[in-house]
């Protein structure tokens, strides 16, 4: 969403008043002063918003005595340009004056709103083509300012009050220091966001008009513009602008109560936090938070906060009691905000969960962490646990002291209590896939075989689903071929598996989704063939399949490129959405040489299932260029930028590792002999017609091997950090995928 920050001119229409009846005035008595000082001409000053096609220099003001106390207001415009779509204007002037009878002259828009009947105010806004250019003097208003009672008339500006500044979604969590309150900015039919209704709302209004609050496409944002609360992005919301015009939010005000009922328990304030000091994402709620300290808040308060307006000094409604929890002895904690090193060992295949709220247990959102620990002599591939408390970030080791390459975690509500966990893991010595089952605190209870095939696993995809049917896909290759083996298991008994594929394919990616309305499950996975026999060519496809009636159905989807890595998940309206990389051959003119083709440039895409069919979006298009500068040495360089990895992070939310550099090949070998290579993240998030833009929510260091989750309605992450690559160092074979583990949090 668009927010520009600006001081637009003002024009102040000032007219001198009747100065030698004033001085008449003086020397007569009050009743001449009384009648003077209704005859002055009132004091107005125009403002136009960014967004208007006219500015202040393409209008004329017009006051004219009505000869009763009150005054014919005309605003005329200006020649302007046949392309003008919009006007924003908007004025103040003293309370005791209030524009009635007015009319907008000009041309109906798409959106029109006139405001009158407000002391102090006027506003006229009109967004869409109007029917022909403006000549100059054309009336775009018209109206009559009269004198009104000020003890009975509106503020120009006030805080919004009942519904319309009501804060519901106050939420509380216990920080290292402090304890942390979070909770969106409500100001109704502020459609921008900016601190205040006004004309300028009807912009953003005008760019989602017929958008629905709940068909998962922005649906954040649209509850925003829904001024009215209909679902609906509509013209039924100009209403609630016109209503609340001018309401504004200066800051907002946290206050502390010994109890639930405010009309008796002892209030006190505590802090106060600025509109600016607030955070606004694209296409979404406007954010706010306060750290408050531990001297200040204690176990069984109720916390709240109210809006205030400067202008006024009047506060609004107070939000919804987040009720402190009583003290406990919570082992598992919501880890820090912000990126923080949780095992500085050389680290692979890390997995995150996050878990609810429990008495004595864990706090919302506190975070474990299970991975592959590698390098240690005594334990060369370790499974282990990190989890954070009240001493940090605490690693331990929970295999058994076996050799594992590949984990997932899965959490099993529990009837009685906190969750206990399940991982699945491949057992390297055994080259089994095994489900290791503990107890709510991580103590091991038992372990079952979950299936096998020939070869060595490459790949791993599991899910538990909510009637406990626990599923993991994965991918197994040796010399001759690959396979994918799907194994369940149904409320703790043992695993049965099927081969989903076997050929003598290449596995690329897997991913096992159950469908969240009860439909059949789904898997996804690459598989092809790699010639690497004069360059690198990949020729993979990528299948679609579901399981019906114990058998898995298959469809080829049609892509560009080769699909390697996948991951796939589901929109906010159970949607399927599929994210994976896809290599593209490119051709390199070699000079004296034959042109060589390869598989070398690495895209992002997105998909999305309607029911019947996939719509494929790229997200992120890879690029290379060549550098003849080294020619004379044999050597041509490849300046490259592409993205070997993407997964979601939220629903219509994706991260990639972007990958940039030079690498030097060759001429006379076509063999790579040199160059540096940088990796970096981005973050996307999904916008209109399922296109996909950048975003700058992820804020951690660069990494790979994302695993995300939901941390109190936020995505989070457990990632291995990565650093720059020095090919001759990766020709040398000084080169491990492994490396620091860290967790990031907004």
């Amino acid at each position: 969403m668009r927010m520009p920050i600006h001081f637009p001119d003002m024009i102040r229409i000032v007219a001198l008043c009747a100065v030698t009846s004033l001085l008449l005035a003086s020397c007569s008595g009050g009743s001449a002063e009384l009648a003077s000082l209704e005859s002055a001409e009132p004091h107005i000053t125009l403002q136009t918003m960014a967004d208007s096609d006219w500015q202040l220099e393409d209008l004329q003001l017009e006051l004219q005595d009505a000869g009763d106390g009150s005054w014919f207001i005309a605003i005329r415009s200006s020649a302007i340009a046949e392309s003008a779509e919009t006007l924003l204007l908007q004025g103040r002037m003293d309370r005791v004056w209030q524009l009635v009878d007015a009319r907008q002259e000009c041309a109906q828009g798409e959106l029109n709103l006139l405001v009158s009947e407000r002391p102090g105010v006027l506003a006229l806004g009109v967004v869409g083509v109007f029917d022909k250019p403006m000549a100059g003097g054309e009336l775009l208003l018209s109206g009559r300012l009269m004198r009104v009672d000020t003890a009975t008339a509106r503020l120009t500006s006030a805080v919004p009050q009942n519904d319309s500044g009501l804060v519901s979604d106050l939420t509380g969590n216990k920080e290292d220091v402090g304890y942390l309150i979070e909770w969106g900015y409500v100001n109704r039919a502020d459609y921008d966001q900016n601190s205040e209704a006004n004309i300028a709302d009807l912009t953003p209004l005008s760019t989602r008009l017929g958008e629905s609050t709940t068909d998962g496409d922005d649906d954040e944002y649209d509850s925003v513009l829904d001024g009215d609360g209909n679902t609906e992005v509509n013209l039924a919301d100009i209403t609630p602008l016109a209503v609340n015009f001018l309401n504004s939010v200066s800051r907002y005000r946290v206050y502390r109560s010994d109890g639930p009922d405010l009309g008796t328990a002892t209030v006190e304030q505590l802090a106060e936090i600025n509109f600016a000091d607030s955070s606004l994402l694209p296409r979404s709620r406007r954010h706010f938070s306060v750290l408050l300290s531990d001297a200040n808040v204690a176990p069984g308060d109720y916390l709240f906060v109210r809006p205030w307006d400067s202008a006024s000094d009047t506060e609004g409604p107070a939000s919804n009691l987040h009720e402190l929890p009583l003290l406990s002895n919570a082992k598992y904690l919501r880890a820090p905000s912000g990126d923080d090193l949780v095992d500085d060992g050389q680290c692979i295949s890390p997995d995150l969960l996050s878990c609810e709220a429990f008495t004595d247990y864990s706090e919302a959102g506190a975070p474990f962490l299970v991975y592959i620990r590698i390098g240690d002599v005594e334990a060369p591939a370790s499974l282990m646990l990190a989890w954070y408390g009240e001493a940090g970030w605490t690693t331990q080791e929970i295999g058994g002291g076996a050799q594992y390459s590949a984990c997932q975690a899965l959490l099993q509500p529990s009837l009685e209590g906190p969750p206990t966990p399940v991982v699945l893991a491949h057992e390297v010595n055994g080259n089994r896939l095994v489900a290791r089952y503990y107890d709510a605190d991580w103590n091991f209870l038992s372990e079952k075989d979950a299936g096998s095939a020939t070869g060595a696993l490459t790949a791993l995809s599991a899910e538990l689903a909510a009637d406990g049917e626990l599923c993991a896909a994965s991918a197994w290759a040796d010399g001759a071929g690959s396979t994918v083996l799907v194994s369940s298991s149904i409320g703790g008994a043992d695993f049965t598996s099927d081969t989903a594929y076997s050929g003598t394919d290449t596995l690329g990616g897997i991913s096992f989704r159950f469908d969240p309305v009860g439909g059949d499950p789904w898997l996804v996975y690459s598989h092809g063939t790699i010639n690497t026999d004069q360059t690198l060519l990949l020729d993979f496809s990528l299948e679609v399949g579901r399981r019906s009636s114990g058998v898995w159905n298959f469809d080829t989807l049609a892509t560009e490129g080769s699909p390697l890595l996948v991951d796939l998940g589901f929109r906010a309206d159970n949607t399927p959405q599929l994210l994976f990389t896809s290599a593209r051959d490119t051709t390199i003119e070699i000079p004296t040489q034959d042109p060589v083709t390869l598989s070398l440039l690495i895209d992002v895409y997105s998909a999305e299932y309607n029911g019947s069919a996939w719509d494929i979006q790229r997200a992120f298009e890879s690029s290379f260029g060549v550098n003849f500068a080294k020619i004379l040495s044999g050597l041509l360089t490849l300046e490259l930028e592409l993205a070997p990895a993407a997964s979601w992070a939220a629903p219509d939310q994706l991260l990639y590792v972007l990958i940039t550099g030079s690498v030097d090949i060759s001429v006379a070998t076509q063999q790579p002999e040199g160059g540096d290579l940088s990796s970096a993240n981005q973050y996307m998030q999904r916008g209109a017609g399922h296109a996909y833009s950048d975003s700058a929510y992820y804020t951690g260091q660069s990494g790979r091997n994302f695993a995300w989750a939901e941390v109190l309605g936020q995505a989070a992450c457990g990632y291995v950090r990565s650093s720059d690559v020095n090919v001759d160092n990766l020709l040398a074979g000084n080169f491990s995928a492994a490396g620091e583990l860290a967790f990031w949090r907004p």
